[in-house]
């Protein structure tokens, strides 16, 4: 935690202390273990460049806080409100986001390498430049979020995004043909793996299921369209 003279300003300009977030957390620990306390509610709180690493804000309200560019490595966020919370830069390196909400979140450059974001609500997220290295995507719900420019390198795929997977295809796309597929992903939430068999082109689609088997990850249940193209010895 930061020192205790450090000030946050609150929802409408209440300030509160350092050790006043510290005690936050104690109670929220003790309402976590059914012995008492209270859930910690830190909505709208000001929490610019707080060190909460390792915090356990595990089923906390931190709905529109702002958290921009707070070290928050390592905590423990499973099923936190963060709804339209303010992320920018923030270091969530190997967090527990699992089925947290993070609608309308603002994680633009946000580090959340390793972190663990499965079943996450992403749905209108602003997530460009973030670091996804390494996370875990599975079940992640990235409806109308923004993926410009993040890295996805060793992501754990949903591989029923539309957002995520149209990301992955406009970045190899190169002929018009091709964009044309990845727009389509993109933008049609509709559009299921057996439309994609039906209304894509021989070209489109061996193209897609090459750029998108890359992303593999061991443990992955894959959709039968693309488990049958790796099987068929076709280009990996």
């Amino acid at each position: 935690m930061e020192s205790e003279g450090r000030i946050y300003e609150g929802a409408k300009g209440v300030e509160m202390k350092a050790e006043t977030i510290k005690k936050i957390l104690a109670e929220h620990a003790l309402w976590l273990r059914a012995e008492g306390g209270k859930r910690a509610d830190l909505r709208h709180v000001n929490l610019r460049l707080a060190d909460l690493r390792n915090a356990n804000l595990r089923n906390a309200n931190l709905c529109h806080a702002d958290l921009q560019a707070a070290d928050l490595q390592g905590a423990d966020l499973q099923g936190a409100d963060l709804q339209g919370a303010n992320l920018q830069d923030a270091n969530l390196r190997y967090a527990n986001l699992r089925f947290a909400n993070l609608r309308f979140a603002k994680l633009r450059y946000a580090n959340l390498k390793g972190a663990n974001l499965q079943g996450e609500d992403l749905r209108d997220a602003n997530l460009q430049a973030a670091n996804l290295c390494r996370t875990n995507l599975q079940d992640a719900n990235l409806r109308n979020a923004s993926l410009q420019g993040a890295n996805l390198v060793n992501i754990k795929i949903n591989w029923q995004s539309h957002a995520l997977l149209g990301e992955i295809l406009q970045r190899d796309a190169v002929t018009l043909e091709h964009r044309s597929a990845a727009d389509a992903v993109s933008k049609s939430p509709d559009l299921c793996w057996d439309d994609f068999e039906r209304e894509f082109s021989e070209n489109q689609k061996t193209w897609a299921k090459t750029v998108l088997v890359k992303y593999r990850q061991d443990g992955d249940i894959l959709p039968k369209q693309l488990q049958e193209h790796i099987a068929s010895g076709a280009p990996k």
